[in-house]
């Protein structure tokens, strides 16, 4: 008895026949790239090569720069394990965005995907939005939907889920901490907030986007200290110490990975660590959102 499988979806179709192993094996890959499918406006093709059998499978851009395939909003939350409401709410926007194609999101798209996910929602999700927007994380449209406020979700928001670790990450990073503060330069720990002249600048708490609020700091401390080289751990302890600004060393990480223009990097020989000073457009950027 001869093997076959037929899947359509749209234009799209694809058909096979064969041994039971390959069929089986093709038929994975199809049904895993389907939900992006579903959403893609053009499409190229790859041949997939099983012994004697050649099958064409559509293939985007946008399946290829996904990191993680996941299937269903149950699977990203599982995978995500967030630690809080409100970062749920933002992980849901994501999801919703990036593996459904949904980028106006409102209260009721939320509402759906948290009954979809089978998760409890939030006694006040206006609040939760409206901490995401106070944090730049997601940002409301002029448009609005039968009266509902639509949101999109930010670059910065985008960068805080890609970047998010699961509870059992972060604990370790707390019992971590003590051995990364002797990786802090001393200088850097007898800074004050009186000895930076802070009423010259802008605060850090009126700039929405975390790129934003660690540029600021680097430059003030850069502007009003000695100090001109910065280690990440250095990054996190102005901004938590003393600008009180929540961050992780991924966000930092990934700010500078994004900028690699704005910061020039070398490395301390006695702690081994790397070290970025402020490049001409790193400075023209702060500068830019430091006044008042």
């Amino acid at each position: 008895m001869e093997n076959k499988v037929k899947i359509k979806l749209g234009n799209f179709e694809f058909e096979a026949s064969g041994d039971a192993d390959v069929i089986e094996r093709e038929r994975k890959i199809v049904m895993e790239l389907i939900p992006h499918l579903i959403n893609a406006n053009n499409y190229t093709t790859i041949e997939q090569k099983n012994d004697d059998n050649i099958s064409k499978i559509p293939y985007t851009d946008e399946v290829k720069t996904l990191t993680n395939n996941f299937t269903s909003i149950n699977q990203f939350i599982k995978f995500k394990k967030f630690g809080n409401s409100i970062d749920l709410t933002l992980g849901i926007m994501y999801y919703v965005d990036k593996y459904e194609g949904i980028s106006i999101i409102n209260q009721n798209v939320l509402k759906d995907y948290y009954d979809k996910s089978k998760t409890k929602l939030p006694t006040n999700l206006s609040q939760n939005l409206s901490n995401l927007t106070q944090k730049g994380f997601i940002k409301t449209l002029d448009k609005e939907t039968s009266g509902v406020i639509n949101y999109s979700i930010t670059n910065d928001g985008e960068d805080y889920i890609e970047e998010y670790e699961p509870k059992e990450q972060v604990k370790k990073q707390k019992k971590a901490s003590v051995k990364q503060s002797s990786n802090i330069k001393d200088e850097v720990m007898a800074i004050t907030r009186e000895s930076l002249n802070l009423y010259q600048y802008k605060k850090l708490r009126d700039i929405k986007d975390f790129k934003g609020k660690m540029m600021l700091a680097i430059y003030i401390v850069d502007k009003n200290t000695s100090i001109d080289k910065f280690s990440v751990n250095d990054i996190n302890y102005i901004l938590s110490k003393i600008f009180q600004e929540s961050n992780t060393i991924d966000q930092i990480k990934g700010v500078i990975k994004r900028e690699p223009t704005w910061f020039n990097k070398t490395k301390n020989e006695n702690t081994k660590l790397f070290e970025y000073s402020l490049l001409r457009e790193g400075i023209e950027y702060a500068e830019d959102i430091a006044k008042i």
